[in-house]
């Protein structure tokens, strides 16, 4: 069960899971079906693969957005994209070390390598979701490895 009084960055846990699974919240009228999440940093490791391995230097901030692919029910099951980073439960394969913010900003503070990843909040029958997972290397700064 999900409490309507949790508040995060201003909206109410119910508007947040509206907004999530696409159930007509905030504004939206269509019937949208989240399908898959997808994980990106803008810090990858090869520019053109924002989805995939990640790299900073201690003390660098990493931003991880995630995006909703979803499918309208009310329009041919067309595909809709969402920015959903606020939407999410954030994990790390060592929080003490390397967590993201619920908006997705991370700071680094540890060299090493982290996991990142998200997955949808549970939602009554709903099944949750989980992203791809990114890497983060975090290196001494001015130093190249």
């Amino acid at each position: 069960m999900l409490a309507a009084a949790v508040v995060i960055g201003g909206a109410t846990g119910c508007e947040i899971v509206d907004d999530l699974l696409g159930n007509g919240g905030a504004g939206h009228a269509d019937r949208l079906l989240l399908q898959s999440l997808e994980l990106e940093s803008d810090h990858p490791a090869v520019p053109a693969e924002a989805a995939g391995a990640a790299i900073a230097t201690n003390g660098a901030l990493v931003r991880f957005n995630v995006t909703g692919h979803y499918i309208n029910l009310d329009d041919g099951d067309a595909p809709v994209e969402r920015t959903i980073s606020g939407s999410v439960l954030w994990e790390s394969s060592d929080p003490a070390l390397a967590q993201p913010a619920s908006d997705g900003r991370l700071l680094t503070t540890s060299t090493g390598a982290f996991t990142i990843s998200v997955s949808t909040p549970p939602a009554g029958d709903v099944l949750t979701l989980d992203s791809n997972p990114i890497v983060l290397t975090v290196l001494t700064a001015g130093t190249a490895s």
